[in-house]
């Protein structure tokens, strides 16, 4: 009697999970032909490549045979130029390297259960306009979108805990970053030459402001940095000739080499602390080169010059 009740539950779950998917599917049709599936005990499941559809629309179903479908192989629909949207199963847990690079996807949802957004999986996938980003995505790693230049918003969920190296790099059509509370780590460049960027937020369990993080952001003017940074790294500023306001933390222990250079509009540092706490702070040599000299450091007892 147990084992029968527990193959009707499994079945049931089967049932609802392929008719939830079904809704999705709908709006685009049958399942595409085309599509490969490599069983993988890695992955608990089928990996899915499709180098051979053909389809605008491409609809990977949640099941194979008799395992689910759990993720979308390196390089799956990579070049895929006439490809315009895509339906991901429920139950991928990680979407490959290259997945969908230079391919000409316009609009994506990010299901559920994926977790992983691994190395440029939609590197310059430059038609790219919207992604629905869901609760349970963790990890975007290096490249992942990166030259999506006509990606205009980004809005992560609180689940994301890290940003891998120039992830979002000259995606030129986000105008604002906010990088939540949730978020441990952000690398590199992650929005390296985001030409139309003008504001930013770092969450404020962010330690350390990333070597390049916004080198080459034209039009940003305003940042404000999270209360737990230690560390403002090389270029994190570089040739952000517009910015001019950018709040620091009490926190913060060392601006290193170039992280301003170049920001010939800087006239305002808003410091959480006092003038000797500011003044406390290990500065590399170079790390205003470039700022104006009339730029102001603004504390909480008084505003000094840089």
């Amino acid at each position: 009697m147990m084992k029968r009740n527990l193959v009707l539950t499994v079945l049931s779950f089967v049932f609802a999970l392929t008719t939830c998917f079904a809704l999705t599917a709908c709006d685009f049709g049958i399942f595409s032909k085309g599509l490969k599936y490599t069983l993988s005990s890695k992955y608990n499941g089928y990996v899915v490549t499709g180098d051979s559809v053909t389809d605008t629309r491409v609809v990977i179903p949640p099941m194979y045979k008799d395992a689910f479908v759990t993720r979308i192989g390196d390089h799956a629909f990579d070049r895929l130029e006439k490809m315009t949207e895509v339906a991901i199963p429920p139950l991928v847990t990680s979407i490959g390297r290259y997945a969908f690079a230079w391919s000409g996807l316009t609009k994506i949802t990010i299901s559920k259960g994926v977790s992983s957004i691994e190395y440029g999986a939609f590197y310059e996938c430059k038609s790219l306009k919207e992604v629905t980003f869901t609760e349970g995505l963790k990890w975007i790693e290096e490249k992942a979108f990166y030259y999506c230049d006509a990606l205009t918003s980004l809005n992560l969920p609180d689940s994301v805990v890290t940003i891998g190296a120039e992830a979002f790099g000259k995606c030129n059509g986000i105008k604002t970053v906010v990088i939540h509370d949730g978020v441990r780590r952000v690398e590199q460049g992650a929005f390296k030459d985001c030409v139309n960027l003008t504001n930013a937020t770092i969450g404020n369990y962010i330690t350390g402001v990333a070597r390049s993080l916004f080198h080459g952001c034209v039009n940003l003017t305003d940042v404000k940095i999270g209360n737990q940074a230690n560390a403002i790294c090389e270029s994190a500023f570089s040739g952000c000739v517009k910015l001019t306001n950018v709040t620091v933390p009490v926190s913060m222990e060392k601006i290193l080499a170039y992280a301003f250079n170049n920001c010939v509009s800087l006239t305002r540092i808003n410091f959480s602390g006092t003038k000797q706490q500011w003044n406390a702070i290990t500065k590399a040599e170079t790390w205003k080169e470039g700022v104006p000299s009339t730029c102001k450091v603004y504390c909480t007892d008084g505003a000094i010059y840089i």
